[in-house]
């Protein structure tokens, strides 16, 4: 089954933005540097383990916002760029997070 979802653009912008918190992000850095070194204890593999998969998840709905968005990501500048045309709907099942329907004149 194929859904569409109308959502305000500002929901859009938001999730593209989306991030682990600083705290968690430097726990996470500091739990990937104990992990190269050998060091973990069995908690901290589960939490490493529990903040990769939270970073990684938050990474694929925000690149997938940004393409809806029509826009990506510049590696040499680290900075959002637009692309040549933003998403006007998309189309998914039910199970995926959110869609955004972007009402614009562009085609």
């Amino acid at each position: 089954m194929v859904t569409t979802v109308d959502a305000p653009l500002q929901w859009g912008e938001t999730v593209a933005t989306l991030k682990l918190p600083d705290q968690a992000d430097r726990h996470l850095q500091y739990l990937m540097d104990r992990n190269n070194e050998g060091k973990l204890t069995v908690q901290e593999r589960a939490d490493l383990a529990t903040l990769a998969e939270l970073s990684e998840r938050f990474s694929l709905v925000r690149a997938e916002a940004l393409y809806l968005l029509g826009r990506n990501y510049s590696v040499y500048s680290r900075q959002i760029v637009p692309t040549n045309k933003a998403l006007l709907s998309y189309e998914t099942t039910p199970s995926a997070f959110i869609s955004f329907y972007q009402r614009s004149s562009v085609v």
